[in-house]
């Protein structure tokens, strides 16, 4: 079962996962388990660093998500090469039992004692190109002064 896409770095599992084929992804198991061979739901792809949980998280399958979980006891500690965990990955709605299973510390909204630290939140994609138009306009302006003030100093003689 460890045979990887030569593209995608996916195996079997990552893509069951991706396309959210719970009942096919509990066969699969099952069988490679009835053969005595090892299989583990960690597996990791090569270029991302994903696993089967975060590539269903990613793609909002919540109930294999919980099956991975609770069932097959996928680890909920393991980073992707960006840092992040399959959590993070969850949609926006989802239930905050499930982002506890799933590793989550501490949600807003749940019960909290205020002693746990809060969930990170997810990044948002304007705020740097937003930063960067800024910091070009701020330049293009710096710009276009001293090349008027050049002018100007160049006209007067």
């Amino acid at each position: 079962m460890n045979v990887a896409d030569p593209v995608t770095g996916f195996t079997t599992l990552h893509w069951l996962a991706k396309h959210g084929q719970q009942k096919t992804f509990a066969e699969v198991v099952s069988r490679i388990r009835e053969k005595g061979c090892a299989i583990s739901v960690d597996t990791r792809t090569p270029k991302a660093g994903l696993t089967p949980l975060h590539v269903a998280a990613q793609q909002g399958h919540v109930s294999l998500v919980e099956d991975l979980l609770k069932v097959y006891k996928a680890d909920t500690g393991l980073r992707d090469h960006s840092g992040r965990k399959a959590w993070q990955y969850l949609p926006a709605g989802t239930s905050s039992e499930l982002m506890e299973l799933a590793g989550a510390l501490a949600v807003p909204g749940s019960h909290s004692t205020g002693t746990e630290r809060r969930a990170p939140r997810r990044w948002r994609q304007l705020s740097v190109p937003k930063f960067i138009r800024r910091a070009f306009s701020f330049f293009r302006l710096q710009l276009e002064f001293a090349f008027l003030l050049d002018c100007c100093l160049f006209l007067s003689f």
